[in-house]
């Protein structure tokens, strides 16, 4: 699985840090009300999305886990010696 995407840190001192050049002080105020607030929400989007990921990752190794026990209690029901394992993996693609 690939690295996770990485975003820069942005926070309320790096917002602050823009030069607002030219705003009247209303413009300016609703800027420094609603830039925290969606930079938040995105944060918050963010996380949840890697928490998701991870958990998916998580879930897809316990199927490949599971599979493979059904697979070894099937072979072991029919009987299969190594052999005939291989030959069926190779069938289907294991």
């Amino acid at each position: 699985m690939s690295s996770p995407i990485q975003y820069p840190r942005i926070n309320p001192v790096t917002i602050s840090r823009i030069p607002l050049q030219n705003r009247t002080e209303t413009e300016a105020d609703l800027i420094k009300t609603f830039v925290p607030v969606a930079v938040d929400d995105v944060r918050g989007s963010l996380e949840s999305n890697l928490e998701t990921k991870e958990r998916a990752t998580e879930l897809e190794a316990k199927i490949e886990k599971i599979g493979a026990l059904i697979d070894e209690i099937v072979y072991e029901l029919y009987g299969l010696t190594d052999e005939e394992i291989e030959i069926v993996e190779e069938a289907v693609g294991e």
